[in-house]
C-alpha cells in the first residue's frame, strides 16, 4: 500500500516527457499545483487503480504490456506532476473499496462520474465523455436498440452501464459478468446476444487491432445508436480531498486543450473518427464533502 505522504517534489521535466511538451508548465513558470498536492511514497510513486481487460483503455495482458488512453493519461500525469505511476489491475466493482481501504491513490479507469459514487469518493474531472452503446457480431438481426427486447445483453458488474440497460431497455435480458472483457468473449462464444456499455468502450473492442476482435476474426461490430446519460469520466480520488480534486482538474485541463489530447486519442481508438465528440467541455466545482 503506498504511504500517504504530500510531499514537495521537483517540478517535472518536460523535455523528458514523450510527446508532453503542450502539457507542461511554462518554463521559468509556476509548477503545476498536482506536484505538491498529489500523495506519493517516499520514491514518488503513485498507486493508480486501471483496467486490464479494455483494449482501447487500459489493457494489460501481462504486467510488463500496457496499453490504452487511460494508462497513457496515467503516464502523462505522472510526468506533469512529477511522479512514477504504479499500475494495479482493478475491477470496476472493487473501485470505490480501494479508494476508500487506501489500496489506490488515484483511480483512472473509464470511471464514470455519479452522484451515488460521490457519496463515497471524489472525483477530478472529467477528462472524457460519451454515452451508452451496444455492440454485435457481424450478422446479428441486432440493427438497432428496438431490436433488443428479448434478447440477453451483457454488462459488467459494478458498472453504470448494467444500471441503465435496467433502466432504458427494460425488455432485453440483462446478463452480468465481472468485466467486458469477459462479456465481449461471451459475445464471441455465442453465449449473449449484445454487450452493453459506454460506446468509447465499444470502440476499443471492435478496432481492427484490438486482440478480442482478432479473436472474434473481425466480426464485432458498434452500432450507431447510443442511449441514456452522457458519461464523464473523472479521476477516483478518496472522499473529501478537496485540494487534490482541485489540483488534478487544473491538471486535466492543461491536458484536454493540449494537442497531447487528440494524439493520445486518436493513437488509443483509431477508429473514432471525430475524437472532438468525446471531448469534455465543462467542470464540476470540487467541492467540501467530497463532491468534485
Amino acid at each position: 500500500m503506498t504511504t500517504r505522504l504530500l510531499r514537495l517534489v521537483s517540478a517535472p521535466l518536460c523535455a523528458l516527457a514523450l510527446a508532453l511538451s503542450s502539457g507542461c508548465a511554462p518554463s521559468g513558470g509556476a509548477e503545476p499545483a498536482c506536484v505538491q498536492a498529489v500523495p506519493r511514497d517516499d520514491n514518488d510513486r503513485v498507486t493508480i487503480g486501471l483496467h486490464s481487460d479494455l483494449p482501447g483503455w487500459s489493457y494489460a495482458p501481462d504486467d510488463a504490456s500496457w496499453s490504452g488512453f487511460d494508462y497513457e493519461f496515467a503516464r502523462w500525469l505522472g510526468h506533469y506532476c512529477g511522479f512514477t505511476v504504479t499500475p494495479t489491475r482493478i475491477a470496476s466493482a472493487q473501485r470505490e473499496t480501494a479508494l476508500i481501504s487506501g489500496q489506490l491513490d488515484l483511480v483512472i479507469a473509464t470511471y464514470s462520474i455519479t452522484d451515488e459514487r460521490k457519496d463515497v469518493v471524489s472525483f477530478a474531472g472529467p477528462y472524457a465523455r460519451t454515452q451508452q452503446g451496444v455492440m454485435v457480431r457481424d450478422g446479428s438481426r441486432i440493427a438497432g436498440l428496438e431490436d433488443l427486447a428479448g434478447h440477453t445483453v451483457c454488462a459488467a458488474r459494478g458498472t453504470t452501464s448494467a444500471d441503465q440497460l435496467v433502466r432504458f431497455l427494460p425488455d432485453a435480458i440483462l446478463d452480468e459478468r465481472d468485466g467486458f472483457g469477459q462479456c465481449t468473449r461471451a459475445l464471441i462464444e455465442g453465449d449473449v446476444d449484445a454487450v452493453s456499455t459506454d460506446q468509447l468502450i465499444l470502440y476499443g473492442f471492435a478496432a481492427a487491432r484490438s486482440p478480442l476482435q482478432e479473436e472474434a476474426e473481425g466480426s464485432l461490430t458498434v452500432l450507431d445508436d447510443v442511449f441514456g446519460h452522457q458519461e464523464l469520466y473523472g479521476i477516483g480520488i478518496p472522499y473529501g480531498e478537496v485540494r487534490l480534486c482541485e489540483a488534478l482538474t487544473e491538471a486535466i485541463d492543461a491536458a484536454i486543450v493540449s494537442q497531447w489530447w487528440t494524439d493520445a486519442f486518436e493513437n488509443a481508438l483509431p477508429e473514432v473518427t471525430s475524437p472532438e465528440e468525446f471531448r469534455p467541455a465543462d467542470y464540476e466545482r470540487c467541492t467540501d464533502g467530497g463532491q468534485a
